[in-house]
């Protein structure tokens, strides 16, 4: 499936820019500028010719990724204008754009509330340095647990509630994705549990922030905690905010404010967002988001019940590569009696809603 930008100054003494044998009748999802010698494309296959001889791309810069590309431009023709049946991670489509994670092969840039891939290798709507900063994604992952990164897009893809449990054993790590280059500190993010009545970002706590860093080629800010008497997250309920007036805000290469506005769930009965980034259309927003740690849930029900220890008995002893569903509700991969004891610790806690505990 052809998706290229082809685009020159037009010269009647330049060479062609593409020389050989062209399949006009399959060639597909082109953008072609003003040109001399090159066979005519099928407009009708979803190829675009440009004729006012401005593709509308950004110089190359790096817009994310380990590499630079041609960012378009908010007015681009190539926006949306790939094949409208194309689905990000299905049929040869690959999950992200040449940048990688997190920066997804199919959005809606034009917003007209269909997903449509664009033209070319990089998809506007993440990583556009012209508008307000957003948040693309919220990764929950434990320092020393074998279990996989639990990333929040990915899980609204696949249709799960954002209060969902998460399912990482040992969880100690917060990492948010914005959608370009920020100024993000460490004193950015708040943090609080509602079952502890914890305020994890507080001196007064007994958490301590031991890594904070800021990825400049993924936009990726990571916190890291622990306290003294356990490096993970114990059962909560948290509710997270970033870049408001007590916590200082993030900003953008032109200072402009974060768009974090977001549709908060408490409960896994209200409506869950489906997709990233976050954001209104207006810079200022801060950014809250809720997430559950419920150890000892391992059919992910938001209720540690007597589930979790018939899992448990029946995964006991079988292996070092299990995961929180196998019964490893501390990430080392193996199902013993530590798993059993944080089960005990966590049975009978309904985290399905935030007013359980209020």
């Amino acid at each position: 499936m052809p998706r290229a930008t082809e685009w020159r100054q037009p010269s009647s003494s330049a060479a062609n820019n593409v020389v050989g044998t062209i399949n006009v009748a399959g060639s597909k999802y082109n953008l072609v500028g003003p040109t001399n010698g090159i066979f005519p494309l099928e407009e009708t296959n979803g190829n675009i010719r440009d004729t006012d001889n401005d593709p509308g791309l950004m110089p190359l810069l790096f817009n994310g990724g380990l590499t630079k590309t041609h960012m378009p431009y908010a007015t681009s023709e190539v926006i949306d204008q790939g094949d409208s049946s194309a689905v990000a991670g299905q049929n040869d489509i690959p999950r992200y754009d040449q940048r990688g994670r997190p920066f997804d092969r199919v959005l809606d840039g034009d917003e007209d509330g269909n997903l449509d891939i664009d033209i070319g290798a990089v998809e506007y709507g993440i990583g556009d340095p012209t508008g307000a900063p957003r948040v693309v994604d919220i990764v929950i992952s434990g320092s020393q647990s074998v279990h996989d990164d639990y990333s929040f897009s990915e899980a609204f893809d696949e249709g799960i509630h954002e209060f969902t449990t998460v399912p990482v054993g040992g969880a100690d790590t917060i990492e948010v994705v914005f959608s370009e280059w920020v100024n993000v500190s460490v004193s950015n993010l708040f943090l609080f549990g509602n079952y502890t009545k914890t305020v994890y970002t507080s001196p007064d706590s007994g958490w301590d922030i031991v890594d904070f860093a800021f990825d400049d080629e993924t936009f990726t800010a990571r916190w890291q905690f622990e306290d003294a008497d356990s490096n993970t997250f114990p059962a909560d309920m948290f509710l997270m905010g970033l870049s408001n007036a007590s916590n200082g805000f993030v900003l953008d290469n032109d200072s402009n404010q974060l768009d974090g506005d977001w549709d908060i769930p408490f409960s896994l009965a209200d409506q869950s967002p489906d997709s990233f980034p976050s954001g209104d259309g207006d810079a200022g927003d801060a950014f809250y988001f809720t997430f559950v740690i419920l150890p000892g849930d391992y059919d992910l029900d938001n209720d540690a019940d007597g589930v979790g220890f018939l899992q448990w008995q029946l995964m006991y002893d079988s292996g070092t590569d299990n995961t929180f569903t196998d019964g490893d509700y501390d990430g080392d991969g193996d199902v013993d009696g530590d798993d059993l004891a944080i089960w005990q610790d966590n049975f009978g806690l309904d985290f399905s809603s935030w007013y359980n505990y209020s």
